[in-house]
Order: structure tokens, then sequence, then C-alpha cells
């Protein structure tokens, strides 16, 4: 008996501990639960976005409208006339502009009619080496010619650059400006929009005309008032060498060769008769001029004061005191 009562208290003590032990793991266990929430919370908390006010100035309505452009304005592209001289024989017929410009020549054609009443019309836009005309700087000639024919061309052409020159070759069936039977020649209608601005009869070798070409005129690019620097002129300078400029004052014939120039006529125009042929390179007196841009013409005469005749500006380079 004595020996039992001895073991219980040492096996109550024993569940004590056990208990005690368990206890201590329970609240281990919850620490840990709650440890583990509290780490979650935070983390939600630090992840929330935080919404920020729009701060942007608000656009007004007439800001927010698209500003309208400027509608382009067509400007209608001036006439200028030219001078053209057309050579013919049998095997081609060549077309001179001698005048100094950029034109265009797209609505030009060439008008015959054949012995049996049949209207033949070729537009030179319808010669593809004669392409492109809408953009043409002048002098140029425009030449057809018979395919083999081995003609030479005018000496005016001669005078230019091979790029100033476009020959059209053409079969012996093309050949429109004379007849198939007998080869006589037939008269050239020269037709500008559709309607006659000349002809050259058959049997004349040289044909001249005046056409209103259309001018091909550059744009200028705009320039700003603060690029523009003014200068000042003296008033008295600027009138005293206004004043030397005047008429009668020397110039001299343009010099491209040795021959001579069949270009003075009796009077401003390449249709009045002709003068006396005149040397390239001379020195001569310009006593007045007529026309304006590409159709102006300089009276002339020789050193010693004979009247010369008219010949076009293009042809006469005036010295530095001429108006």
């Amino acid at each position: 008996m004595s020996k039992l009562s001895f073991e219980r208290p040492i096996e109550y003590l024993a569940l004590i501990v056990a208990i005690l032990t368990l206890l201590v793991a329970i609240l281990q266990l919850g620490f840990d639960i709650f440890s583990l929430s509290a780490s979650q919370a935070t983390a939600a908390v630090e992840s929330t976005p935080v919404a920020q006010a729009d701060t942007a100035t608000p656009q007004s309505a007439e800001s927010a409208m698209p500003t309208p452009s400027a509608t382009p304005t067509t400007t209608p592209q001036p006439t200028t006339p030219i001078e053209l001289t057309i050579f013919r024989d049998n095997d081609s017929v060549t077309l001179f502009i001698p005048t100094a410009a950029t034109v265009s020549l797209t609505d030009i054609a060439l008008q015959v009619t054949t012995t049996q009443g049949v209207t033949i019309t070729n537009a030179l836009t319808g010669f593809p080496s004669l392409l492109p005309l809408d953009n043409l700087t002048t002098p140029i000639c425009l030449r057809l010619e018979r395919d083999g024919a081995g003609g030479v061309a005018p000496l005016e052409c001669q005078r230019l650059s091979s790029e100033q020159v476009r020959i059209q070759p053409l079969a012996a069936p093309n050949i429109f400006w004379r007849d198939d039977v007998g080869g006589s020649g037939r008269v050239i209608i020269i037709l500008q929009n559709g309607a006659s601005v000349g002809t050259c009869p058959a049997g004349q070798a040289t044909c001249d005309l005046m056409l209103d070409a259309r001018q091909i005129v550059p744009t200028a690019s705009p320039t700003t008032m603060s690029t523009i620097e003014a200068t000042e002129i003296p008033i008295a300078s600027l009138t005293a060498t206004l004043a030397m400029r005047e008429f009668p004052c020397e110039g001299e014939i343009v010099f491209n060769s040795s021959a001579l120039l069949n270009a003075v006529r009796a009077g401003p125009s390449s249709q009045a008769s002709p003068r006396q042929p005149i040397q390239q390179g001379i020195s001569i007196v310009i006593l007045t001029k007529t026309g304006f841009n590409t159709n102006m013409w300089y009276q002339i005469a020789s050193l010693d004061g004979n009247e010369l005749g008219w010949i076009p500006s293009h042809l006469v380079i005036p010295l530095s005191l001429c108006p």
C-alpha cells in the first residue's frame, strides 16, 4: 500500500507537465497564426492603389477645335507672245522658238489638207520624241524628219545644244506635209487650242508667226519680314542713276558664230520685211525699244548713225547705261 501512494504523485506531476506542454504548444500556434494574419493584412494595405486627382487643365472648346487651313488659290497661268519660225523641205519640218522662256506647247497642232480633201491634224503631243511639251525651256528646235533622210538641221538649230534639239523620225507614209503622189507640198496650218494662229504655204521654206504660249511661272517661296534687311539708297543718287539710263545707248549683237544673222526687220515684228543681215558680235547703237518681256524689239543703228532696223531683244546685249 505504501508503494502505491508513493507513485501516484509522480503520475500526477507527469500529467501536469504534459498539460502545460500542450498549452505552450497551443499558445505558440495561436501566436504564429496571429503574426501571419497581421503580415497579410499589412501587405494588402500597402498594395492597395491610391486614387490620384486628375490635375490636367481642362481644354477650352475653342482650343480643342482644329485650326482651319487656308484654301489654296489657283492663279491663272499667263500667256506670253513668243516667236515661232517654221523651216520646211520635202523631208523635214522644224519648229524653232528663239525666245528665251519656259512655256507649254501642249495645245499646238499642225494641220494639212490632202488633194482629195482629207484633213489631217497632228498634235505635237502625238510625237513621242518631242515630249514633254508642258515645261519647255526655250530656245528650242522641234524637228520632224523622214527616217533615214539624213537632212541637215537649220543653222539656228545647229547653234543650240543637243538638249535643245528634239528630233522625231517618221516613216514615209507619215510625211503629212507633202502628197505621196507627185510630192507636192501642202499648206501647213498651225493650230492653238483648235484655232488657226498662222499658216506656212506650200513651197515656202521659212515661215514666221507669233504664238500666245502658256508661260510656266515658278512659285516664289514666301520670305518672312525678319529675313529682309532694308538697304537705304540715297534719293539723289538713285535719281541721278535713273536719269543717266536713256536712249540712245550702246550695245552688242550676240555672238554664237561668224555667220550673219538674218533677224533685222523693217518693223518690230518677225513678219515685217527683212533688212540686211547683220554680223554677230559687232557694236551697235540702240535707238529705242518697244514691246515687253520676251516680245521686246530694239531699233538699232550702226555706230556712224545709219539706222539698220528692228531686231529681237534676245539677240542684243545692252550696255550698262541702257534703260
